[in-house]
């Protein structure tokens, strides 16, 4: 199992549950990041940032594979299972 966290440094992790173990970094907020969530498979994560953006990450990359731009900072993040 795998979790994922957010911080005040700009870069979301994500850690083994089981030991701990930090498995890796995103790169590319330029502000605090308030919020991740990831599929209900951890293939991409989504997080929420102070920077007025949400990016959507490929997780066994650690690659940015898109970044929406809003006027203010972006609070907090979800998935959706299923149709839109």
């Amino acid at each position: 199992d795998l979790i994922f966290t957010t911080s005040k440094d700009n870069k979301p992790n994500i850690w083994y549950s089981h030991n701990g173990e930090k498995l890796g970094t995103f790169d590319g907020h330029k502000g605090t990041v308030w919020d991740i969530a990831c599929d209900h498979l951890s293939k991409t994560a989504l997080s929420a940032g102070a920077d007025s953006t949400m990016r959507l990450w490929d997780v066994q990359t650690g690659k940015s594979l898109f970044v929406w731009k809003f006027v203010s900072g972006c609070r907090s993040v979800d998935y959706s299972q299923g149709e839109i």
